[in-house]
């Protein structure tokens, strides 16, 4: 767990990857993310 309070310009590096880790296990990002917006506009 990254602790809620700290602001980003004090996080560690060790916390930065961790939510660098979190957000790309749970969402979708960079290439997934434009690849299904352009297969959505396609079926449009």
């Amino acid at each position: 767990e990254v602790d809620r309070d700290i602001k980003v310009k004090d996080w560690t590096d060790d916390q930065a990857a961790r939510i660098r880790e979190i957000i790309s296990n749970e969402f979708k990002v960079e290439g997934e993310l434009r690849s299904e917006v352009q297969l959505n506009i396609k079926r449009l």
